[in-house]
């Protein structure tokens, strides 16, 4: 999946799944989309802890630990076969090639 700020914008992100997603991430993603009620932070609008935090919460309901690591915050599943990542920096720079979310 990939998204855009409009249908003829620069590629703003990407979301890669592959056979060795977790089941229980797939299916939160996919009710996610289906119910149509992504974050109320427009593209290009200031992320802060609060939409990191909010992001982030069916990570650690499902039990996943999270570490920061200097600019980097990190959720890791209970075997540490899979992960997600947020670069701090990468989300102040509008106009910055690095990769914000990692799955």
């Amino acid at each position: 999946m990939a998204a855009y700020e409009t249908p003829v914008s620069d590629h703003i992100g990407h979301v890669t799944a592959t056979g060795a997603t977790p089941a229980p991430v797939l299916q939160t993603l996919l009710h996610h989309l289906a119910e149509g009620d992504g974050w109320d932070t427009a593209v290009g609008g200031p992320v802060d802890e609060k939409t990191v935090t909010a992001a982030a919460r069916p990570l650690t309901g499902a039990g996943w630990e999270h570490t920061v690591d200097g600019r980097w915050i990190r959720w890791t599943n209970r075997t540490g076969d899979a992960g997600v990542q947020f670069a701090a920096f990468a989300v102040q720079n509008a106009n910055s090639t690095l990769a914000t979310w990692t799955v």
